[in-house]
């Protein structure tokens, strides 16, 4: 029955979400997609972004380009798949604890439903938060095995925690979170008689392994690629601002709680709202009561995954709260309005809300609020959804600008004659993220080429983009990369202008010259180039 508790609710979670099956790449996905095809796989894989070392994120990136290429669904088929097993898991973990399947089903539903899950799956770059909760479900299933049989770890078991909250570190930041607060909320799992100083400096191990790993690749990174380290920048910040730290981990809290116990019906938004208030307390109402009335052993364990929710808030509080304030003017609402922030986190809180239930539950056995209460509490999820649905972002404008710009561009290169060489007018491209830890974009239209064109050429054309600005070309000029003798710069002596529905490039050289009509005036071709 416990397997056909997770199933359910993974299948019923995947009912609820697959419109990702059709969403599309946005912002970052664009930037990384043009690094795997203009930096080496080693680039890529040890570039770290805004503090997350994505080195096994970034191996599922490549692997899924080399199979999929520029196509989305393989993409997000995988995202999707990902998800349905993290159901399924959250829903055997909370059986594991409470020994009461209804409980395990619902609350399983109710996260892999929970509307703040929508911008996590519907942005493929968000991938590794989605592979790393796995990692870290995987561990504490282990740590499950251990502490409900002999309450001793072997050897393997930390071998195996070690390696999953390890993997979960190169797949997002959650896992560094994870690892920070393990030795002692994991310690709560384990009564006085049990928790010997040996089964401490165990879990200490097993932490200091996984940030020992997570500094070793910054530090790698910064060597190699001269990639700035993001965490001393987030502590800095934080000794100056905060109070700004402290108020997005309260509003974090707030929509996070909030979206998992309303499901649908949570009011989504930046500015706090007297619904998600009153749900937060009467959650910690409901929350404290259990851990008055809860037995030793569910009390610790409501504590433990507390603690790990908390600390996932509080790692995303103070790496976003005081930089987001003072560079984008960003309260901590909207901070926490960002539902891609809390995936993991809610995860933690169903287990420990989960175990919460079970509790109050076990005071009335065999009455009928055993079945009563979770039935409720599916079924308003359920009506939620029917009524007000989940939305998800699927980027379909991202979708139409990328499909003009390569329309324009395709349009362009089929006016030349086979063999010839097309020079295209670089333009900004307004779906692309910037460049891992800097302000700067990709290049425009050569960066889209790069993506979509494994080779520098269009049905027999050898294309270039003719870039205005020379301090593009010179940041993305480095040899042995494709950009470097894609992007040319404008000749000196010449013009590009923009006319009416038409860009032109005018050549020192005799020659001819052609000005093309462009949809969306982003290109041009010359068909005798002056000689560089």
């Amino acid at each position: 029955m416990t397997l056909v508790a997770a199933l359910s609710a993974a299948v019923a979670s995947v009912l609820v979400y697959r419109s990702v099956l059709g969403a599309y790449f946005w912002n970052d996905d664009f930037t990384w997609l043009y690094l795997l095809h203009d930096r080496s796989l080693v680039e890529v894989l040890l570039t770290p972004l805004g503090g997350h070392t994505l080195v096994a994120r970034n191996a599922v990136f490549a692997l899924t380009d080399a199979l999929a290429g520029f196509d989305p669904r393989l993409y997000f088929a995988t995202m999707l798949l990902t998800h349905a097993v993290n159901v399924a898991l959250l829903a055997i973990l909370i059986v594991r604890w409470t020994d009461r399947i209804s409980i395990a089903g619902i609350g399983a539903f109710a996260w892999g439903a929970c509307p703040a899950a929508s911008e996590t799956l519907g942005w493929y770059s968000v991938y590794g938060q989605v592979a790393a909760t796995t990692c870290i479900l995987l561990a504490l299933h282990r740590v499950a095995s251990v502490a409900r049989g002999t309450g001793v770890f072997a050897r393997r078991d930390l071998m195996v925690m070690t390696a999953w909250l390890g993997l979960s570190s190169v797949f997002f930041g959650t896992g560094i979170a994870i690892a920070l607060a393990w030795p002692v909320a994991i310690g709560l799992l384990f009564p006085p008689s049990r928790a010997t100083l040996v089964t401490v400096l165990a879990l200490v191990a097993v932490s200091t392994m996984v940030l020992a790993l997570y500094a070793s690749l910054q530090l790698t990174a910064r060597w190699l690629y001269a990639a700035p380290v993001i965490p001393a920048d987030v502590l800095r910040w934080l000794s100056k601002r905060p109070v700004d730290a402290a108020v997005t981990f309260g509003h974090l809290v707030r929509v996070g709680t909030a979206s998992l116990l309303l499901g649908a019906w949570y009011p989504s938004g930046a500015r706090p709202d007297a619904l998600s208030w009153l749900t937060v307390v009467a959650g910690a109402g409901f929350w404290l009561g259990a851990i008055a009335i809860a037995p030793c052993r569910d009390r610790a364990t409501m504590l433990a995954f507390g603690l790990l929710a908390l600390a996932v808030y509080a790692t995303v509080a103070i790496a976003r709260g005081p930089v987001d304030a003072n560079l984008f003017g960003m309260t901590g609402g909207e901070v926490a309005a960002h539902l891609r922030y809390h995936y993991a986190a809610q995860a933690l809180l169903t287990v420990s809300f989960a175990i919460a239930l079970n509790a109050m539950l076990a005071r009335r056995s065999g009455s009928f609020a055993d079945v009563a209460v979770p039935t409720a509490w599916a079924a308003v999820l359920v009506a939620g959804i029917l009524v007000r649905g989940i939305p998800v972002d699927r980027h379909d404008a991202s979708r139409a600008e990328t499909g003009r710009a390569l329309a324009a561009l395709h349009a362009q290169v089929a006016l030349a004659k086979p063999g010839e060489t097309v020079y295209v007018r670089n333009a900004p491209v307004p779906v692309f993220g910037w460049m891992p830890n800097t302000l700067q974009f990709p290049p425009g239209l050569a960066a889209l080429f790069v993506v979509t064109s494994r080779r520098d050429e269009i049905e027999g054309r050898r294309v270039r983009f003719l870039e205005p600005d020379a301090a593009v070309v010179d940041a993305f000029a480095r040899a042995g990369h494709r950009t470097a003798h894609l992007l040319v710069s404008a000749p000196a002596g010449s013009s590009m202008s923009r006319t009416q529905g038409a860009v032109s490039d005018r050549s020192p050289r005799r020659g001819r010259m052609v000005a093309l009509q462009t949809p969306g005036q982003i290109a041009a071709r010359v068909l005798d180039p002056p000689v560089t």
